[in-house]
């Protein structure tokens, strides 16, 4: 009989082994997770540099349109500013820091502006700032600071900017607070929130003493805000015939406006500071 070979038992990996393989499987695919990644990292670095966004490419067409760059000029957006009116109909004012670069290489700091919806992006060139490299953002914001008398209009009349997730935010009514609770004080009594509210939309210049939730609102003299109102009230009783004031009802905005005002004159002799608090209640 011939002797059976003698076999090698097989031999269990030991826990060292198969931890090591294990790291060796887990190393392979971070690699290519890793590999992956960078392809990424890749193609949003191109687009960023060299695909403009849709702000820029409509800002440059615009520019364009008005004759005040050239077509080769390359548009970078490196700030913007939307300013939100709580009466006006045509959306926000919009403002824009720009690095313009030329042709032949040279780069300017210009600084853009557009009133309204469906008007065109301007830009004055008397304004530039040449560079030569691109701009750092001490130079940016010194450059905004130059040009805060083009945005002051628009704060003036009480524009204001608003955080991501309430650019639809319509108002709909408007209500009186005070600096401090007085027993036996109420600011809004007779005062009906929705028709204060139809009188700002309806261009009553209430807009700088007025913000929403979203803001931080700024106190203001409870004088102030009489003397606003008094010029409100002239200004409708002048144009209490014409067409445009019948057909938002003018009556009803003089006597809650008159409402108001009683109620500002007692939060004066109260030495009370006031402000407007628009609320949305469309979206409740």
């Amino acid at each position: 009989m011939v002797p059976e070979e003698p076999t090698t038992p097989a031999v269990e990996p030991t826990t060292a082994f198969r931890a090591a393989r294990t790291r060796w499987r887990w190393l392979g695919w971070l690699i290519v997770v890793l590999l992956a990644l960078n392809v990424r990292v890749g193609y949003d670095v191109i687009r960023t540099f060299f695909w403009p966004t849709e702000l820029e490419q409509e800002i440059r067409l615009d520019l364009m349109t008005k004759g005040e760059i050239d077509e080769d000029t390359r548009v970078s957006v490196v700030n913007e500013l939307r300013l939100f009116s709580f009466y006006s109909r045509f959306g926000p004012q919009r403002f824009a820091t720009l690095c313009l670069q030329d042709s032949d290489g040279s780069l300017h700091l210009a600084y853009a502006r557009c009133w309204r919806e469906g008007m065109l992006w301007h830009t004055d060139s008397n304004r530039w700032r040449s560079l030569t490299a691109w701009p750092s953002i001490e130079e940016i914001r010194t450059f905004e600071v130059e040009h805060a008398d083009v945005v002051a209009p628009a704060l003036k009349s009480g524009c204001l900017p608003r955080p991501p997730g309430t650019e639809d935010f319509q108002l709909t009514h408007l209500s009186v607070e005070v600096s401090s609770a007085v027993h036996g004080y109420d600011a809004n009594r007779n005062v009906d929130p929705t028709v204060l509210a139809a009188a700002l939309r309806n261009g009553i210049v209430l807009g700088s003493f007025t913000f929403a939730k979203f803001h931080e609102p700024r106190w203001h003299s409870s004088k102030d805000g009489v003397e606003a109102i008094e010029k409100s009230i002239e200004h409708l009783h002048r144009i209490l015939d014409e067409p445009e004031c019948r057909a938002v009802d003018c009556e009803s905005l003089l006597e809650v406006l008159h409402a108001v005002k009683g109620r500002l004159l007692r939060a004066e002799e109260l030495n009370l500071k006031f402000y407007f608090l628009g609320t949305d209640r469309s979206s409740e």
